[in-house]
């Protein structure tokens, strides 16, 4: 059969920028987030006019469709990893893409977390479950990033509200930090500012800008990208937050996240899975053949006890 012009690939990248395919399989993958035990991943995938939340299992190399209405965009793992979160529109009674959640075994209905007039996107869980934080569009201030708790009232509450377009919130492992991107200065840098509460916004990236800030599951690095550079820091936070310069790791033609985040880590923070540009998949690329991959992947990344 002819391939589809939508069709793309998803690979593992090491970091020094070595890609290798992560499955045979090929759809419009948009985005991806590896679950805390790195043992599967949650994909967006549009095509054909819909757009679903997939779960895809590493060791059996098998895909498994979570949502079955709506049209289905950011998505990611919730903090318990039994459910992903993900916004939603095409639905009953929804006026714009709002959040909601699903177990991920996809039996039953979507539950919505949030009600609003305004497009959502949800972007990172804190690691205790207690805080979501995703970006909201309005008429007068673009993007901003906002805060939905996961216990009380629930009531969502903006976090980073201003003029400018703030985007791509990921809140560090210990809850105490917030990396994030902005436009303010023209262009969109990283900048990182201690949450909750107010203080100085740190600004992470250097010459070239920033977007999609990334933290390793340890805190000790914050990833970000630079058009086709994956760029890392080195961050200490105690006695206080101090990031190094940052260096690039790899360069390579993937996808660039839009509302989304297009790639993440794995828990070891020696792999990245990357998307595929469209019009990439389809040309000759450097494989690198890893025997037993899916043991080496449980020696790298053992279960929790």
């Amino acid at each position: 059969a002819r391939e589809r012009t939508s069709e793309s690939m998803q690979v593992w990248v090491d970091r020094q920028g070595n890609a290798r395919p992560k499955t045979d399989v090929r759809h419009n993958f948009v985005s991806t987030r590896v679950s805390r035990d790195g043992m599967r991943l949650v994909d967006r995938i549009g095509e054909e006019g819909t757009n679903h939340v997939w779960i895809y299992d590493i060791g059996r190399d098998t895909l498994t469709r979570v949502t079955t209405e709506g049209l289905n965009m950011t998505c990611l793992w919730g903090p318990d990893g039994q459910r992903v979160t993900f916004n939603s529109t095409a639905r009953p009674g929804v006026q714009a893409a709002n959040l909601f959640w699903k177990p991920t075994d996809g039996i039953g209905p979507a539950e919505r977390l949030t009600t609003s007039e305004y497009r959502q996107a949800p972007l990172s869980w804190s690691q205790d479950g207690k805080f979501l934080f995703f970006i909201q569009e309005s008429l007068d201030s673009g993007f901003d990033i906002w805060v939905l708790p996961n216990e009380g009232d629930r009531k969502p509450f903006p976090f980073l509200d201003s003029s400018s377009n703030e985007w791509y919130p990921a809140i560090s492992p210990d809850g105490r930090w917030l990396a994030y991107s902005s436009d303010n200065s023209g262009r969109y840098e990283v900048f990182v500012t201690p949450f909750p509460g107010s203080g100085s916004h740190r600004k992470i990236s250097t010459q070239g800008g920033g977007r999609e800030p990334v933290w390793s599951r340890n805190g000790r690095e914050l990833f970000y990208r630079i058009g086709n550079m994956m760029m890392v820091v080195d961050i200490i936070s105690e006695p206080e937050f101090t990031p190094t310069n940052p260096k690039m790791l790899f360069e390579g033609k993937y996808k660039l996240g839009g509302w989304h985040r297009s790639y993440d880590i794995t828990p070891d923070g020696q792999q990245f899975v990357m998307v595929m540009a469209a019009e990439q998949a389809s040309k000759p690329m450097q494989i690198n053949v890893v025997f037993n991959w899916f043991e080496e992947l449980k020696r790298l990344v053992p279960a929790e006890k």
